[in-house]
């Protein structure tokens, strides 16, 4: 049901639960209360009590009608299912330096919402969303993705819904089973195509895409690739040389700590990158204690120094990445 958006489905399950604990959810997590995010002017959105429900509010409400929400509040919301059930305050500065005036901000846990066994039973709902239903076009390669499509009738100044106006949305977490990075894409009146599926995931898959290239991201370095070696991944551009040196045992350690043997006079070869996932590529440099340029992302497609050309320890070499 939640991996092919099945409206028919969520009603049925909102009529099982009844109004009072629909809406007691609603709440809890977070929906039409501030988050207490360090911004100002914050709404709180609107979730209607169940004592001014109409005969069919229950099961509108279900299906994401005549309910209001912020995108800080779904991205909340989501976040609590990946805390393992948590919900938790949401804050723009982590740490402040400099003037006599250092500060941390500590995590903040608002409340649990449901207990983590519960949590880890949706987020094996929302893999399925990505790995088998709407979401194939948020798949990152390496990582298990958990997330939810959305396609909704956008709401009109006249009243009621817009048939032919939506917004596109697409809300997800990676690593799925150990979660680090939360991104929520969201397009407002989306020209052609209006289906989240087709609009929003896309923009998902390519965001997280490029941060987890990136040479300081730690997720890299402490997450297990979620593909077997060698085994294409459904719906994504499959490079004729995809080497299975970056996939990588769940015991992985940062590249740094797993140096490479050096050659007699002190050099090293340069590896072979092309047709490597950029993240790949720069964990096998790391690993041989050189460094890395990088431009682009997805795929590497060019790299200088040459493959298998000796140099020395600290060398940077420049990769360049597409797709």
């Amino acid at each position: 049901m939640l991996a092919l958006s099945s409206n028919i489905g969520t009603v049925k399950i909102a009529q099982s639960l009844g109004a009072s604990k629909m809406f007691r959810y609603a709440r809890l997590f977070g929906f039409g209360n501030p988050t207490g995010v360090d911004l100002p002017g914050e709404v709180a959105g609107d979730v209607k009590h169940p004592t001014t429900w109409s005969g069919r509010t229950l099961e509108t409400m279900s299906i994401g009608q005549e309910v209001a929400v912020t995108a800080l509040q779904m991205a909340t919301g989501f976040a609590a299912i990946a805390n393992g059930g948590e919900l938790m305050v949401p804050r723009i500065v982590k740490e402040v330096r400099g003037n006599g005036l250092d500060r941390t901000t500590d995590p903040v846990v608002v409340r649990r919402v449901v207990s983590p066994e519960t949590a880890r039973k949706v987020v094996s709902m929302l893999k399925s969303v990505v790995d088998d239903g709407t979401g194939s076009n948020a798949r990152v390669p390496g990582y298990a993705v958990a997330g939810k499509t959305s396609t909704a009738q956008r709401a009109s100044e006249k009243g009621g819904y817009d048939p032919d106006a939506y917004v596109s949305s697409f809300v997800g977490f990676l690593p799925a089973d150990n979660p680090e990075l939360l991104c929520l894409v969201i397009v407002d009146s989306p020209k052609g195509t209006h289906w989240g599926s087709q609009v929003a995931a896309p923009v998902f898959g390519e965001i997280m895409k490029r941060i987890v290239s990136l040479h300081q991201t730690p997720t890299r370095h402490r997450v297990a690739s979620a593909d077997p070696v060698d085994a294409p991944v459904k719906g994504d551009r499959v490079s004729a040389r995809r080497p299975s040196g970056f996939i990588r045992p769940a015991s992985y350690a940062p590249p740094r700590a797993q140096r490479l043997p050096v050659r007699a006079d002190g050099r090293v070869a340069v590896p072979d990158l092309v047709g490597s996932p950029l993240r790949g590529a720069v964990a096998d440099l790391m690993k041989r204690g050189l460094k890395a340029k990088t431009r682009g992302s997805g795929w590497v497609v060019k790299q200088t120094p040459a493959a298998g050309t000796p140099v020395t320890a600290g060398t940077l070499c420049k990769v360049v990445a597409e797709g």
